[in-house]
């Protein structure tokens, strides 16, 4: 008996079907300019990190408003170069995931071909096959020799061949879509990652815009009304400054002998000149430019050291002044040659003197302090003839 071929095909594609199995396959896929985007949204937030670390530490210093602005302005170029980033990395992730949707289309097209082939097989062995594993036993047993059965066992191993071949096409085309859906569900969840951050990066930067537009109108107002007190110091510094000069000039003390005590304890080499008299510098406390009318001398211990009289003479003033002396005695001396001579010593803790009082070369006039516009201790010393303020040096040799 002759073997069928429809038979020894039916036996071997069933076989084929009951031993084949599935098994996935993976797929890394790495972007270069993802990464570098990556790579910079790291560095920005650790930048981010530091500024928003700095601001916490200045914002609520009065003296350090400028900063506090400038680190907000960095804080939202930050902000920015983080929303850029992220909205590069969605449109880079958008891209990848139209490529996978195209791949993943085409592998289901070859896939329902594969699959519409192999069924047309199937149905083919079933209509004209029988039961398989039957039909191949009795080709076997017909064979009339050896020879024959070896013939069988060769077309047998042939048609299996082929049809391990496209049940492996058909494998691979399932593993190749499970490993492009695995992707696609990766970069989904990349992009949703990206568009929260967007999201939360955007709501950022409506918060430190409007912290920064409030500051700057804070600011401005700030510097409305500083301009404005200091219209009101100059005025007062202008009263002052007359009041000095018309008290320094309207005195009736006699004649002056020309000596002058170093009113501070020790030695005037004791003491460090810190500002001498100019005609104009930056002021220490308003940084506008005005005249510094006497010298200041500074030590380290110097705060609530005695205050001592450099010349005998009756109290001219002794008042106070906020945005300038503070705590200051002036006193009048007399007149040498018709030319008059006044001290005056400010910045005073306190003074211990009043107006009109006689007082004597040495004798306790106040303590040295910081009071009014100073930045620290020290004594504002002044030497004054006909009420003009001359450099104080040379008359404590």
């Amino acid at each position: 008996m002759r073997f069928n071929r429809k038979t020894i095909l039916s036996v071997v594609s069933c076989i084929l079907l009951v031993c084949t199995l599935f098994s996935c396959l993976t797929f890394n896929a790495t972007s270069a300019t993802l990464d570098e985007l990556q790579t910079q949204l790291n560095q920005l937030e650790k930048e981010q990190a530091q500024i928003s670390s700095k601001i916490n530490s200045i914002k609520n210093d009065k003296n350090k408003q400028i900063e506090y602005k400038n680190a907000l302005l960095s804080q939202i170029n930050n902000t920015r170069a983080q929303i850029d980033a992220y909205t590069n990395s969605i449109a880079l992730v958008d891209g990848k995931i139209s490529d996978t949707d195209t791949r993943i289309a085409a592998k289901d097209k070859e896939l329902a071909q594969l699959k519409n082939e192999f069924k047309a097989r199937i149905r083919s062995i079933c209509m004209n096959g029988g039961d398989s594993t039957n039909a191949l036993l009795s080709v076997l047993l017909s064979a009339e020799d050896f020879a024959d059965i070896l013939t069988v066992a060769e077309y047998t191993k042939n048609l299996a061949s082929y049809d391990a071949k496209v049940m492996e096409d058909i494998a691979a085309a399932v593993k190749a879509i499970q490993s492009e859906q695995a992707n696609l569900q990766s970069e989904r969840n990349t992009l949703a990652t990206y568009q929260a951050k967007l999201a939360s990066k955007k709501s950022d930067l409506d918060s430190q815009l409007a912290t920064a537009n409030q500051l700057i109108v804070s600011l401005g107002q700030q510097e409305s009304q500083l301009n404005s007190d200091y219209a009101d110091l100059e005025r007062e510094a202008k009263k002052v400054e007359e009041a000095i000069r018309l008290a320094s000039i309207n005195q009736n003390n006699g004649t002056f002998d020309g000596s002058f005590y170093w009113p501070l304890p020790g030695k005037k080499a004791d003491y460090r000149l810190t500002s001498p008299i100019q005609a104009a510098r930056p002021h220490p406390v308003y940084g506008t430019i005005r005249a510094h009318t006497g010298n200041d001398y500074a030590k380290a211990g110097i705060n609530g050291l005695p205050i001592y009289a450099a010349a005998s003479g009756t109290v001219s003033i002794a008042t106070y002044n906020a945005g300038g002396f503070g705590y200051y005695v002036m006193i009048n001396h007399g007149a040498i040659n018709g030319s008059t001579y006044s001290t005056l010593y400010a910045h005073m803790t306190r003074y211990v003197v009043s107006k009109g009082q006689t007082v004597k070369k040495g004798d306790v006039i106040g303590y040295v302090g910081s009071s009014g516009a100073a930045t620290g201790p020290h004594l504002h010393l002044e030497v004054r003839i006909n009420g003009s303020p001359v450099n104080p040096d040379p008359y404590f040799n």
